[in-house]
Protein backbone atom coordinates (compact mmCIF):
# COMPACT_ATOMS: atom_id res chain seq x y z
CA UNK A 1 0.00 0.00 0.00
CA UNK A 2 1.19 3.51 -0.63
CA UNK A 3 -0.06 5.18 2.58
CA UNK A 4 -0.20 3.97 6.18
CA UNK A 5 -1.02 5.51 9.55
CA UNK A 6 1.87 7.17 11.40
CA UNK A 7 1.23 9.26 14.53
CA UNK A 8 -2.49 9.47 13.81
CA UNK A 9 -2.22 10.58 10.17
CA UNK A 10 -1.72 9.01 6.77
CA UNK A 11 1.87 9.03 5.50
CA UNK A 12 3.14 7.97 2.10
CA UNK A 13 5.93 5.40 2.09
CA UNK A 14 9.25 7.14 1.35
CA UNK A 15 12.93 6.90 2.32
CA UNK A 16 12.26 9.28 5.25
CA UNK A 17 9.20 7.43 6.60
CA UNK A 18 9.53 5.26 9.72
CA UNK A 19 10.16 1.54 9.26
CA UNK A 20 6.91 0.46 10.95
CA UNK A 21 3.42 1.92 10.65
CA UNK A 22 -0.23 0.83 10.95
CA UNK A 23 -2.61 -0.29 8.20
CA UNK A 24 -5.39 2.32 7.87
CA UNK A 25 -8.00 -0.39 7.19
CA UNK A 26 -7.36 -3.24 9.64
CA UNK A 27 -4.99 -1.68 12.18
CA UNK A 28 -2.32 -4.34 11.59
CA UNK A 29 1.38 -3.56 11.64
CA UNK A 30 2.99 -2.81 8.27
CA UNK A 31 6.66 -2.54 7.34
CA UNK A 32 8.23 -0.13 4.87
CA UNK A 33 9.70 -1.84 1.81
CA UNK A 34 11.28 -0.77 -1.44
CA UNK A 35 11.64 -2.23 -4.91
CA UNK A 36 13.61 -1.27 -7.97
CA UNK A 37 11.63 -0.83 -11.17
CA UNK A 38 12.92 -1.96 -14.55
CA UNK A 39 14.11 1.56 -15.33
CA UNK A 40 16.20 1.62 -12.13
CA UNK A 41 13.92 3.93 -10.14
CA UNK A 42 13.20 2.90 -6.52
CA UNK A 43 9.60 2.88 -5.29
CA UNK A 44 8.54 2.63 -1.63
CA UNK A 45 5.49 0.85 -0.17
CA UNK A 46 4.09 -0.60 3.06
CA UNK A 47 3.52 -4.34 3.48
CA UNK A 48 1.69 -6.22 6.23
CA UNK A 49 3.93 -8.11 8.62
CA UNK A 50 3.60 -11.93 8.60
CA UNK A 51 0.45 -12.92 10.49
CA UNK A 52 -0.97 -9.37 10.37
CA UNK A 53 -3.96 -8.26 8.34
CA UNK A 54 -5.40 -11.66 7.42
CA UNK A 55 -8.59 -10.79 5.56
CA UNK A 56 -7.61 -7.13 5.10
CA UNK A 57 -8.54 -5.90 1.60
CA UNK A 58 -5.31 -3.82 1.48
CA UNK A 59 -3.27 -6.98 1.96
CA UNK A 60 -4.65 -8.57 -1.21
CA UNK A 61 -5.47 -5.47 -3.28
CA UNK A 62 -2.90 -2.84 -2.23
CA UNK A 63 -4.03 -0.29 -4.82
CA UNK A 64 -7.75 -0.69 -4.12
CA UNK A 65 -9.70 1.72 -1.97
Amino acid sequence: MRKAMVDGGLMAASPDAPVLATCPVCGGEVEKRKRRRGDGEVTWFWRHQPGEGDGCPKRYDPNGD
